[in-house]
């Protein structure tokens, strides 16, 4: 990647009328990234690699603010982008992921709706689909806004409460189930213990509480 026609090389560094072009950088001996710079030294692009595969790209405006993603496909091929517009404090906006699957192109508005998709693509045609939640944080929006209809439940691998009483305050990502569960877009919780089922139950008001024991091999 550094031997490029015009570039000039000296170790990790390609460079071009004695300015850097293409910067190597390595993490434990590995490659990590390589940074695209323009003729006034900023990175416009960087190229980020896992075991010599290229996985993802970044493109930076002038102030080194991200302004799009893009991810490759294990031919190389451009799977999804997302786009980034300026917000406060520098810090960039998601403002549209774009998905090309299946010969067409989708989009999204954000995370949540593009996790959605996948899920609904993960159980098409899967008559004994169920999906467990065990990160509320990144999946129970998403378990609303499938278009699919599958059993969904949420997992417990710990107290629901800050302070670990049935009563005491909710984490805030479990603030949502009470209202899935009355509005069917989760179908029970699993808790490790009876104890811990009952509390659930009672909790977030629904019959729909279940152990499952932990196990270790």
């Amino acid at each position: 990647m550094l031997d490029q026609p015009g570039l000039t090389v000296n170790g990790q560094v390609a460079s071009r009328d004695g300015k850097p072009r293409i910067r190597v950088n390595l993490s434990g001996g590995r490659l990590y990234y390589v940074d695209y710079l323009d003729q006034f030294g900023f990175a416009d692009r960087r190229d980020f690699y896992d075991l010599g595969c290229r996985t993802y790209t970044e493109f930076f405006e002038d102030r080194a603010r991200v302004v799009a993603r893009q991810y490759y496909d294990g031919q190389g091929q451009v799977k999804i982008t997302y786009h980034y517009r300026g917000g406060e404090n520098n810090v960039p906006v998601l403002t549209l992921i774009q998905l090309r699957d299946g010969g067409n192109e989708y989009q999204f508005d954000n995370e949540m709706e593009l996790r959605a998709y996948f899920l609904d693509q993960l159980v098409q045609g899967d008559s004994r689909a169920v999906l467990i939640s065990d990160r509320s944080d990144v999946i129970l929006t998403a378990f609303k806004l499938m278009k699919r209809s599958v059993p969904t439940y949420q997992v417990f691998h710990s107290a629901f409460t800050t302070d670990g009483q049935p009563d005491g305050k909710l984490f805030a990502v479990y603030k949502p189930l009470t209202a899935m569960l009355k509005a069917g877009q989760l179908n029970g919780l699993i808790s490790a213990t009876h104890r811990e089922a009952q509390d659930a139950a009672q909790r977030f008001a629904t019959t729909a509480s279940y152990v499952i024991p932990v196990t270790s091999s």
